[in-house]
């Protein structure tokens, strides 16, 4: 996706000229009837919204953020601009499903050629419209709704004022998403914010910011199963040299210092969305201009993950080393859109009930999905051995099948995990001379969890749980009860 970079550089096109400069941004979600949602639309047009609002020079009244819908509003909305003052720079953009001939807003068709006709009649010296097609899918999803040739990139300079129209990829290719929104998107807004200030003079044109997220994203795509992704964006101002998009002065800054390879990624102070992301490389250094408020920076290696908050001043010219970032191990991580990461559990230890067994050997395995804060999982644990009660020796076999949710609180390496659990049990007890006695049941309790990071796809862990136990037993004389059963094992986990 092309936008949020695009408009506020454009935006800056034009710093010295006169007029409002006026952004329609659509998000939309829902296509036509046989395409898949979206997931990241809104979010796109809102990160957009904020780029222009606080480095483009837009005025709140003039950034106008559509979402859900339909072609007539969109129209509607086009049309009432028409209406309003001559604008120095007007920027539209959209996020949604499309093909090669015409937008599909909420089960609507909006003809690519009316729409431009219609944007025609707003008055403004520079107009760059902004399309662009996706389709959700995996964690990195192919986006455009049909494999027809994507809009291409034009320019028609007839006069002094110009028309753009912009596409985050080249003709029979297809558009990226990552698991934080379009791969174009977020290149192109980290260049906006000093990633592409190849020069160092703390002024990020154009020519700079294209350049570098042409290269990143051509970078993030060249594993991709489709083929890669070419972004195209012509451009022709007559009379004008490169022209500066944005100043990295005037807020707050924030220079990276890394010491390994990895990938930043920026969010905002309560990790709801992402400011930028950006590849780096160890020995460099790499700038941005941020708007004061609270963040959470990540770098993601090969073998870790590294987190730091901070707090931004207006006018602070922060350094942050890699270094003096908190390491946390990549098995903790989640992954956006599935349970999260899976990981093996083997462990052994003891279980204790009100039936009768008194410190058994219970063997368990089960499978969890890692996420940031919470870890749902599935197992099953078995036990068999003889007891001797009142000199009768009685041979016990004892099966369950648990589901739990853990809580997770982070010490380091460290992790204490803990929430409800709940099974499914079965418990034998046949004794010499008697006939074995069964039972059925269900347990209702409390896990605990401690767990130590050895390498990032090993760890150690204990555990230990509390239930009450509701069983019915076979023989003629019991009915319903409830018994107390207890549990702790030492063992490993594994992340697949």
């Amino acid at each position: 996706m092309t936008t949020p970079a695009v408009g506020m550089l454009l935006a800056s096109i034009l710093a010295s000229a006169e007029g409002p400069r006026v952004a329609l941004l659509v998000g939309n979600d829902f296509g036509s009837a046989d395409e898949q949602p979206l997931h990241y639309t809104g979010a796109d047009a809102d990160r957009l919204a904020a780029v222009l609002l606080e480095l483009g020079g837009f005025a709140p009244g003039d950034v106008h953020v559509l979402k859900g819908k339909t072609a007539a509003e969109i129209i509607d909305a086009v049309d009432l601009l028409a209406k309003g003052p001559p604008a120095s720079l007007l920027v539209f953009y959209y996020s949604g499903h499309a093909d090669a001939a015409a937008l599909h807003p909420a089960g609507t068709l909006l003809p690519v050629d009316l729409l431009m006709h219609r944007l025609l009649r707003v008055a403004a010296d520079l107009r760059i419209s902004i399309l662009d097609a996706c389709q959700s899918g995996a964690t990195t999803r192919a986006k455009g709704s049909t494999p027809a040739a994507p809009f291409v990139v034009r320019l028609d300079d007839q006069s002094s004022a110009g028309d753009i129209f912009i596409s985050s990829s080249a003709a029979d290719e297809q558009s990226f998403e990552s698991e934080h929104g379009g791969l174009f998107t977020l290149h192109w807004t980290a260049g906006l914010r000093g990633a592409a200030d190849a020069n160092g003079d703390g002024r990020v044109t154009l020519g700079e910011v294209y350049e570098y997220a042409y290269a990143q994203t051509l970078r993030s795509t060249l594993a991709a199963s489709t083929g890669p992704q070419h972004a195209r964006f012509r451009y022709e101002l007559a009379g004008r040299r490169d022209p500066v998009l944005t100043q990295l002065g005037g807020g707050s800054l924030l220079t990276l210092r890394p010491q390994s390879d990895g990938e930043y990624v920026i969010f905002d102070g309560r990790e709801r969305s992402v400011v930028t992301e950006m590849p780096t490389r160890p020995g460099g250094s790499q700038r941005l201009a941020l708007a004061p408020g609270g963040y959470v920076v990540q770098q993601r290696g090969l073998k870790s993950l590294r987190v730091a908050r901070i707090q931004l001043e207006r006018g602070d010219d922060r350094v942050l080393s890699e270094y003096q970032m908190q390491e946390v191990p990549l098995l903790q991580l989640s992954r956006k859109g599935s349970l999260g990461e899976v990981r093996l559990t083997v462990s052994g230890g003891q279980y204790f009930s009100g039936l009768g067994p008194d410190g058994l050997f219970l063997a368990s395995m089960g499978l969890g999905w890692e996420g940031q804060h919470w870890v749902p999982g599935v197992d099953l644990a078995f036990s068999a051995g003889d007891e001797e009660h009142n000199g009768l020796t009685t041979h016990d076999v004892f099966v369950q099948a648990s589901g739990s949710i853990l809580y997770t609180v982070r010490m380091g390496s460290a992790a204490f995990r803990f929430g409800p659990a709940a099974g499914l049990a079965y418990v034998r007890q046949a004794s010499t001379g008697h006939e074995a006695l069964n039972s059925l049941g269900l347990s209702l309790g409390a896990r605990v969890v401690l767990e130590i990071r050895i390498t990032q796809a090993i760890g150690l862990h204990a555990s230990a749980d509390g239930r009450a136990l509701a069983v019915r037993m076979a023989d003629k004389s019991s009915g319903i009860g409830v018994e107390p059963w207890g549990a702790y094992g030492i063992g490993l986990i594994v992340a697949l």
